[in-house]
C-alpha cells in the first residue's frame, strides 16, 4: 500500500526524469496492477498444493527483486519491468494473507483480526503521499523503491521466524485450469487497457477504447458459459 501510494505521487517526477510520455508512464502503475490481479488467480490454485509460509516467502522475494530492479532503473522500460514483478509479489501475498489468517484463527475472532488487517488500508494512503513526497524532496525516486528493502528484509525475518508453516492443503489437488486462467486473465488486461485509453482518450466514442473493453465484456461473458459447461475444472 505504502509503495503504491508513494509510486503514485512520484509519476510526474519519474516521467520528467526518465523523458517520458504520459502514455508510457502510467505503465508504471497500470503494470503493477495488470499483473497483481493476474498472479491472484493463481494463488488460489497455489495455495492449495504448497506450502503457504513458502509461498508467502516467494511472495515477499519477488517484491524485493522487483523493488530493487525499480529502484535502479535508468530507463522507462526497466522501471516497468520491476513493477510488474512488484505486482507478481503483491498478488502473492495480497491474496494470500487473509487465506493464511483464517487457517491460523480457525474460524475464531475473524472481525478482530480483520479489523487488524485492514488498518494498513485506511492508514497508508493517508501517510503515503506525505512520506513520498519528502522522499522526493530531499533524496530522489528511486529510494521510493530502495525504502522497501529494509521494509521487506524485517519482513522476510519475522516471517521464518514467526509465520506457521501452513502445509499444502490438498496433496492431490485438481490441476491448473489453464483454460479458465487465460480467460479470466484476457478478460482482467483487456478491461485494465480500456481505462488506461479512456483516460487518456477522455471519451468511449474512440474505437480504442471501446475494442478492448468489449473484448474484455466478452471475455466475461465467455468464463462464465466455461464455468458453467466445465464446472469440474
Amino acid at each position: 500500500m505504502l509503495d503504491t501510494t508513494m509510486t503514485n505521487v512520484a509519476i510526474n517526477t519519474i516521467m520528467n526524469d526518465l523523458n517520458s510520455s504520459v502514455d508510457v508512464v502510467q505503465w508504471v502503475t497500470t503494470g503493477y496492477i495488470l499483473s497483481l490481479g493476474i498472479t491472484v488467480l493463481f494463488t488460489g490454485w497455489a495455495s492449495d498444493r504448497f506450502s503457504g509460509k513458502n509461498l508467502y516467502i516467494a511472495g515477499i522475494i519477488l517484491f524485493l527483486i522487483g523493488s530493487i530492479f525499480s529502484g535502479i532503473a535508468s530507463n522507462i522500460d526497466i522501471l516497468i519491468i520491476g513493477r510488474l514483478i512488484q505486482g507478481a509479489g503483491s498478488g502473492i501475498v495480497v491474496s494470500l494473507l487473509s487465506t493464511l489468517i483464517v487457517r491460523a484463527a480457525g474460524g475464531k475472532n475473524l472481525g478482530s483480526l480483520m479489523a487488524i488487517v485492514g488498518l494498513p488500508a485506511v492508514l497508508i494512503p493517508i501517510l503515503g503521499p506525505m512520506i513520498g513526497g519528502y522522499i522526493i524532496d530531499q533524496l530522489n525516486w528511486h529510494w521510493i523503491f530502495y525504502v522497501n528493502i529494509p521494509i521487506v528484509a524485517v519482513s522476510i525475518a519475522l516471517v521464518i521466524w514467526l509465520m506457521p508453516k501452513f502445509p499444502a492443503s490438498k496433496k492431490y489437488g485438481k490441476s491448473f485450469d489453464w483454460i479458465g486462467f487465460l480467460i479470466l486473465g484476457g478478460m482482467f488486461s483487456s478491461l485494465i487497457l480500456g481505462i488506461v485509453k479512456f483516460s487518456n482518450y477522455g471519451n468511449l466514442s474512440s474505437a480504442n477504447v471501446l475494442i478492448p473493453l468489449f473484448i474484455g465484456i466478452d471475455l466475461l461473458v465467455a468464463y462464465v458459459i466455461y464455468a458453467q459447461k466445465f464446472s469440474k475444472h
